[in-house]
């Protein structure tokens, strides 16, 4: 008992201690994301990347064993060590990208677009649309004011403790900052202890043929399944896959990428993954699940410094894909 005390009280006071510190990572921050142009944000979060080490819970050794134990000789081993260098210098520009949209008329940011023919299709069908969004750097903002900018203001779905902190204090006064900033492009629909208001809040959307942003990350939703993922297995909430099933809305796998030579953020929208309903049955959320975690695979190894599932990958326990509700 003494000693699940003790174990308790150093995790609070980790906590305590992150919360500060990021506290202080984002007032030294704020100031710049303000007066810097944000076509020069990667630069100087390249400049400060040193200080990532000190603000963010990220283990260099550990992520780099992740790599090697799932994407193997996909990713050399001098490369891992730079991936994890280039995520911190992201996560960094990413805090800079929300703190600027929290400025009074400030700009958007500048977005393009792979695959929008693939989103104007699935529109066309005029029975909402879900995208899958493969969680890779600035994802949320970005995603969102491209969506917007391109004529339709999406719903993304999260949680409460979704932003810069998980803590009571994170949920009560930081991650406010990180709503705010992406509510300018979109708006939120939020899973909470008990998700049936959420649940209901995304039907609805569907049905008034709205674009719903469900990302693909194990703190999306209350429950997770483990499937497999290169040569390991990756923990993902497969709630866009049991509702595209169940619904016969289109879902889309999307993804974001930054062009750090020219600064300038992508979207990538994939086809489909559930045709057009016709007289056959549609596909299960086993088959949808299986067909974007294909989808995912590729993107994640054309750009692995900048998808930030690396976390949540594992070693494959078996060979069966969880079917799990």
């Amino acid at each position: 008992m003494a000693e699940a005390r003790a174990a308790m009280a150093k995790g609070f006071a980790a906590v305590i201690v992150y919360d500060l510190k990021l506290t202080a990572l984002l007032l030294v921050l704020w100031p710049l994301a303000w007066l810097v142009p944000p076509r020069q944000f990667d630069a100087l979060a390249g400049r400060l990347v040193r200080l990532l080490a000190q603000f963010y819970r990220s283990d260099r050794q550990f992520l780099k064993e992740r790599m090697a134990a799932v994407a193997g000789d996909r990713i050399e081993p001098a490369r891992r060590a730079l991936i994890v260098a280039t995520q911190r210098r992201l996560l960094l520009r990413d805090a800079m990208l929300v703190l600027r949209a929290n400025r009074p008329g400030a700009d958007r940011p500048a977005v393009g677009f792979e695959g929008l023919d693939n989103l104007q299709s699935a529109i066309d069908r005029d029975r909402g649309v879900i995208l899958w969004d493969g969680y890779f750097a600035q994802h949320e903002i970005v995603i969102a004011s491209g969506i917007s900018a391109a004529g339709c203001r999406p719903c993304v779905v999260r949680v409460e403790t979704h932003g810069f902190s998980s803590s009571a204090f994170g949920v009560r006064v930081l991650n406010p900052i990180h709503r705010r900033a992406v509510e300018r492009y979109c708006d939120y629909i939020v899973l909470d202890d008990k998700p049936a208001a959420g649940i209901r809040a995304i039907k609805a959307a569907l049905d008034a043929a709205r674009i719903v942003v469900l990302i693909a990350s194990p703190w999306g939703g209350r429950n997770t399944v483990s499937v497999p993922f290169l040569d390991g297995a990756l923990s993902i909430v497969p709630g866009a896959a049991k509702l595209a099933a169940s619904t016969g809305v289109p879902v889309l796998p999307v993804c974001n990428y930054l062009d750090p030579e020219r600064g300038r953020d992508h979207v990538v929208i994939g086809s489909p993954l559930n045709p057009p309903a016709g007289s056959e049955p549609g596909p299960s959320p086993e088959d949808l699940l299986g067909a974007f975690v294909a989808w995912l695979e590729t993107a994640v190894l054309a750009r692995p410094d900048q998808w930030l599932g690396w976390p949540y990958v594992g070693e494959r326990h078996s060979d069966r894909t969880a079917t799990e509700p």
